[in-house]
């Protein structure tokens, strides 16, 4: 039998859920099932191993069996992902809420007014006996929906598919519920000291960078731009002249400048007058939504603002190894490269792959450095050939190379031009995959996740399609394979995991781990890619290069 079912539920910043209710509908019959539980001592439904059951952002019901220690369904469907999936990523309204994707099909439903009444009823803190009744028909009325849309999808659904970004989904509440061990006390503190945070911030900026501040706090573009001047780092102007200040300027920029960094972190705290509100849980961890399948690649879409790993990087200090414990922050090598290196077959870019530095590779093949360059030994160089590799992969051009650098038109096409003639069968295979998608064919991944073109379609969008699938879909196989396997994935970054581990027998259970992910990696892609660690021993902080001056300024006040 299929069930759709749907919890109804409280979710504090920082907490698990805290289920109301539980309702289902059986698709093939329209029997309908309720279950009040809070405060009472109730019992899931039972569903046989050959049961599916359907939910619509699926993560928000395995999140509440999570949290109620409830054993979760053998055959777990997310229709959110597989009508993603049946529609290769073409939406047919403004997003993928159940409503409005039943509204496509021609589905009745309630109405959206409706839908934010009960839902306030449902977020608050409590539930009257009253409101019960209403609240559990209309978690029944979201169940009626989503088995609605299940028969519409359900002949263009590959299950076996299904059912795997079902086991991660599965895996993921149990990332999500474990949450980041944060120190609860630094938190506070630096909230209590966000004013003399702001103005510490800025005396020490003045000092490392000077002239860039006007005496009544204003930042100066001129004073900024003598400084880059001095300091030779080319800096992106608009074609007035001025400076471009917005943060993704400053992200690029100090990708391949480091020293940047610390102006990119003072300008985000000086422009925020309230301290960044941490989703902390009562036992000292950190808990937000994980949104999978949030972006058409199949990526997670957490909210940066309340994801530690989207916040600043500076930030990542009030992450904590609790007493025992280590964190292992794991991350693929060069993951994008090497998976457009696997799925292309270009041969060449597969021997930087296989080299080690795909970035230096490129470099040495432009002539741009020599034949013994390291990473250590040409640190710039490697960072520009980093940025026009993974730029070009998402169609970047030579003159928005050229602002991302600071650099001539005439250098920025130089470096395209290395791109292209040094992996020609990389471009051969993805100006292939545009052609046919934009024809009317289809490209999917190893596991079925799937892109066709929309009325809105553009071919830059498409490139990189399958690069950027195929390593969400890597990081997918990799946090189930370990989650099954017993280890404790808290987090989930673009291509990497956190995960924590007792202290004792930790290096045993690190070269599981990475054994693991290295399989995830050659199961999906085809190559083997490699994995970098770093550790927090226990009590210690989360350290990020990048946010070492801010603490340097700061330290002493929180």
């Amino acid at each position: 039998m299929t069930y759709a079912i749907d919890f109804e539920f409280h979710a504090a910043p920082g907490e698990r859920p805290r289920p109301w209710c539980l309702c289902w509908v059986v698709v093939e019959t329209g029997e309908e099932g309720r279950l009040w539980i809070d405060g009472e001592d109730v019992q899931p439904p039972e569903f046989a191993d050959d049961d599916l059951v359907l939910g619509h952002y699926a993560l928000a019901e395995m999140t509440c069996y999570e949290a109620l220690g409830w054993k979760m369904p053998p055959r777990v469907i997310d229709t959110l992902a597989e009508t993603r999936v049946a529609r290769g990523q073409v939406r047919a309204g403004d997003n993928w809420k159940l409503l409005t994707i039943c509204q496509s099909y021609g589905i009745a439903t309630m109405s959206f007014e409706h839908k934010h009444e009960m839902r306030e009823v449902a977020m608050a803190t409590s539930v009257a006996t009253s409101d019960r009744a209403p609240l559990m028909e209309y978690c029944l009325d979201d169940c009626r929906a989503a088995a609605e849309l299940w028969k519409r999808i359900a002949p263009l659904v590959d299950l076996p598919q299904a059912e795997f970004r079902g086991r991660y989904l599965k895996a993921l509440a149990y990332v999500e519920g474990r949450g980041v061990p944060a120190d609860s006390d630094l938190i506070h503190r630096l909230k209590d000291k966000w004013p003399e945070v702001r103005k510490r911030t800025r005396v020490a900026a003045l000092k490392t960078y000077p002239g860039t501040f006007a005496e009544e706090g204003s930042f100066s573009a001129i004073g900024w731009l003598r400084w880059c001047a001095g300091n030779k780092v080319p800096w992106p102007l608009h074609p007035s002249g001025a400076p471009r200040l917005d943060k993704e300027t400053f992200k690029q920029v100090a990708r391949r400048f480091p020293e940047v960094e610390f102006m990119r972190n003072t300008r985000r705290v000086l422009s925020e007058s309230r301290a960044v509100e941490f989703p902390l849980g009562h036992d000292s961890r950190l808990r937000c939504m994980l949104s999978p399948f949030g972006s058409d690649t199949g990526r997670n879409q957490p909210s940066n603002s309340r994801y530690v790993f989207g916040m600043a990087a500076w930030l990542r200090r009030m992450i904590q190894a609790p007493e025992g414990k280590v964190l292992a922050y794991i991350d693929y090598s060069s993951q994008e490269v090497a998976i457009a290196a696997a799925l292309s077959g270009d041969e060449t870019m597969i021997e930087d792959i296989l080299d080690g530095d795909p970035y230096i590779a490129l470099a040495k093949r432009a002539n741009a450095v020599p034949a013994d360059a390291t990473k250590q030994s040409h640190p710039r160089v490697r960072a520009a050939f980093k940025e026009t590799v993974l730029g070009v992969q998402f169609g970047m051009g030579p003159y928005t190379l050229s602002e991302r650098l600071g650099i001539g038109l005439g250098e920025a096409s130089e470096l395209v031009t290395a791109h292209k003639e040094n992996y020609r069968r990389y471009w051969e295979w993805r100006d292939s995959l545009i052609d046919h998608v934009l024809m009317g064919g289809k490209i999917e991944t190893r596991y079925g996740w799937r892109r066709k073109a929309g009325p809105k379609t553009k071919g830059s969008s498409l490139g990189n399609f399958l690069v950027q699938s195929t390593g969400a879909e890597v990081l997918r196989l990799a946090i189930t394979a370990l989650t099954e396997a017993g280890h404790e994935v808290v987090a989930p970054i673009h291509d990497a995991v956190l995960v924590e581990m007792d202290e004792q027998g930790c290096e045993e259970e690190l070269e599981a781990i990475r054994t693991l992910m290295k399989r995830a990696g050659r199961v999906v892609s085809g190559i083997t890619i490699g994995t970098d660690v770093d550790l927090v021993k226990p009590l210690e902080h989360f350290e990020d290069e990048r946010g070492r001056e801010m603490w340097e300024a700061i330290g002493d006040l929180v």
